[in-house]
């Protein structure tokens, strides 16, 4: 794991080599200053926290559902997962455990999309797919309620490299952060 300072681009701290599979999203938990990694593969229900700070190791947890990435909600003290192996979302405590039986279903607009990453603001929980030729993004709200579809505009090969939205966030105005290769998209989210 590399961190920069997005103001300078200069990189800030670096991690040691990890055991963190696939490695395939993380999010940042600001009440326990801990980064948590969905490893993905090749154990689906294995996450790996680091120290925020100092990029080191602490543990890994076995989750009670495979998991392909993840977000949290500070205010709600839960994070939402995607689960390996389907589309569909799961709510899970602050010691990650599922909350309720609750399974959240995707749009039949993701039938045939690959599963990316997972994002979040205090109110939508987003979730980029791709499919060739592009990306979506599905919405929901905390509650797990399905919001709507974001189509984008971002498809095709750009240096080489095929356009896959990757990773996915949220920034201070609002705008949704899709990362494609090497390189980070601004989409202003209208449903």
């Amino acid at each position: 794991i590399i961190k920069y300072d997005l103001s300078t681009g200069l990189e800030v701290r670096r991690s040691g080599i990890l055991s963190a599979g696939h490695a395939n999203d993380l999010t940042y938990n600001p009440r326990t200053n801990q980064i948590i990694i969905a490893n993905n593969a090749p154990d689906h229900r294995i996450i790996t926290i680091l120290d925020a700070s100092t990029l080191k190791f602490i543990k890994t947890v076995r989750v009670p559902c495979p998991i392909y990435s993840i977000t949290y909600n500070a205010e709600r003290d839960i994070y939402f997962i995607g689960c390996s192996e389907s589309k569909n979302l799961r709510a899970l405590n602050s010691n990650f455990e599922v909350i309720d039986q609750n399974i959240y279903v995707t749009d039949q607009n993701t039938t045939g999309c690959m599963t990316q990453g997972i994002g979040s603001d205090d109110v939508f929980v987003y979730c980029t797919y791709y499919t060739d030729p592009g990306n979506i993004i599905e919405v929901f709200d905390w509650y797990g309620n399905y919001v709507g579809t974001i189509e984008t505009d971002i498809s095709g090969v750009l240096d080489g490299y095929k356009l896959e939205g990757e990773s996915i966030d949220v920034d201070e105005q609002g705008r949704i952060l899709l990362i494609a290769s090497k390189r980070i998209w601004h989409i202003q989210p209208t449903l």
